[in-house]
């Protein structure tokens, strides 16, 4: 909603700027791109910090003003891109850098407006940063600094991964704009005397931003996300040169076509990103059949671990069901935070990644269920309840009559068949999972029985701890 909010008021302030077939065009090429709404969805500092720079951006945009109130605006998203990079992600520096770089050199601003601005913004944001973070670290602390030191003056930034120079040109902002136009749109605005002032105040500074930030050897998509709307803004003055001439000759008829066209495109290709990044989530899902499995079960305690691939593939503290707690300071328990539980039951939640410790069998005895990748992992008696599919990457193809899993007979092929004989199809849910039984449905009422769909495979099994004894029958 906050992300919606803040491209919204970005789309109003570029029709005021450039008029509204630009906003039109803008809200068409960003309401089709995937990222940003699926970035929305997920509680990451860059989603945060993309609030600020993009309402930093709106303070940036070149519209006609007297000094005073340009200076204004200036200083404005000043504040906004020093607060974004002090409290949420230390890589905007960068971008604060290319954009005042830029204003200085085209003379829309000044040294002392931007002194006078960045530097009680840098200290008001440090205060904020230090002082909130500090009360959740119980440490002091402020952590991009620390984020800074670690990532790059230490170089561990590799530890994550590393990419060629050209990746966040040659693959991310491709993918994050999405539009197949877009790109051929920001070069015609760029070139064309009509756009090409307003088209290069907002491409410049953040192709300079990317261009600097290239030098880092980790890349991810999210930390050049800041630049999209900008970009996007960009193409929008492009196809809207375009659409306002489609009147004027067959040429720029067919160019207005084409522009649709590229919108319908960018839309499919977005709906089946989602489709696909919605079958990544396996350790999520996993927790919250647990979740559901309790709440049938007679028990008080309920002790469970998660593994690797389960926490990265979902599970987070905004799931957990948390037993009571007493609020800060008052450690006699004279305060409580109340609890959202549905059934009384108290949850423990461990995500230990020791090697020497998961090695002991002792550590397994504590734990009442596991969400494991590798059940072979949980040392001692153990039964895999049930099993979580996700995406294995890849395109799967199935004929008529076919029914093998990576070239073996499956056993959903049973489970299946089972299920629409008998007209119950929960035991099949649980065992597959709705993706599988959405796939056969299709395939039966539909395709006449052809698929052509993601590749899914075994994920995450949730696993019950047996007593003592007990053998796999």
């Amino acid at each position: 909603c906050l992300t919606a909010t803040s491209l919204l008021r970005y789309a109003r302030a570029l029709a005021r700027a450039f008029g509204p077939a630009t906003a039109g065009w803008y809200i068409l090429f960003q309401a089709t791109q995937f990222h940003i709404p699926f970035y929305a969805t997920r509680t990451l500092p860059n989603t945060f910090a993309l609030l600020l720079t993009t309402e930093a951006a709106r303070a940036f945009l070149p519209v006609a003003a007297d000094a005073a109130t340009w200076r204004k605006r200036t200083t404005k998203g000043i504040y906004l891109l020093v607060a974004a990079g002090v409290i949420f992600r230390a890589e905007i520096a960068l971008l604060l850098a290319t954009q005042v770089g830029y204003l200085l050199l085209t003379r829309r601003t000044t040294l002392r407006t931007v002194i006078l601005a960045g530097l009680p913004a840098a200290i008001l944001s440090i205060g904020i940063s230090v002082a909130v973070d500090s009360a959740f670290w119980l440490r002091p602390v402020w952590p991009e600094l620390e984020s800074f030191i670690f990532n790059v003056y230490n170089g561990a930034s590799s530890e994550w991964g590393v990419s060629p120079w050209h990746t966040y040109f040659s693959s991310s902002l491709p993918k994050l704009l999405l539009n197949p136009l877009a790109i051929p749109l920001i070069a015609t605005a760029l070139y064309l005397p009509a756009t090409a002032r307003n088209a290069g105040a907002l491409v410049i500074p953040q192709l300079a931003f990317v261009a600097l930030y290239s030098a880092q050897p980790h890349k991810e998509a999210r930390f050049v996300i800041y630049a999209i709307p900008p970009l996007t803004a960009a193409a929008a003055l492009g196809a809207s040169y375009v659409w306002t001439r489609r009147a004027r000759g067959v040429f720029y008829r067919l160019g207005s076509l084409v522009l649709l066209g590229g919108v319908g495109v960018s839309f499919l290709a977005s709906m089946g990103m989602l489709f696909v990044s919605a079958l990544n989530y396996p350790g999520g899902e996993a927790l919250w059949m647990l979740h559901q499995r309790m709440n049938w079960e007679e028990i008080d305690v309920v002790r469970v671990h998660m593994d690797v691939l389960s926490c990265m593939t979902g599970v987070s503290k905004f799931q957990e069901e948390q037993p009571t707690k007493p609020l800060w300071g008052a450690g006699d328990g004279s305060l409580l935070i109340p609890t959202a539980q549905r059934t009384g039951i108290e949850w423990h939640y461990d995500k230990t990644e020791d090697e020497a410790t998961l090695r002991d069998p002792a550590f397994w005895e504590q734990f009442d269920f596991a969400l494991m990748a590798d059940p072979s992992r949980a040392l001692g008696n153990w039964k895999v309840t049930e099993v979580v599919w996700g995406f294995a990457g890849g395109l799967e193809v199935l004929k008529p009559g076919e029914c093998m899993m990576y070239g073996r007979e499956s056993v959903a092929s049973e489970v299946l068949k089972l299920a629409w004989d008998y007209g119950d199809v929960r035991i099949a849910t649980e065992f597959l999972g709705n993706y599988e039984i959405f796939k056969d449905a299709m395939r039966r009422s539909v395709t006449g029985g052809w698929w052509v769909g993601p590749k899914m495979e075994h994920k995450i099994h949730i696993m019950k701890r047996m007593p003592p004894g007990w053998t796999m029958p």
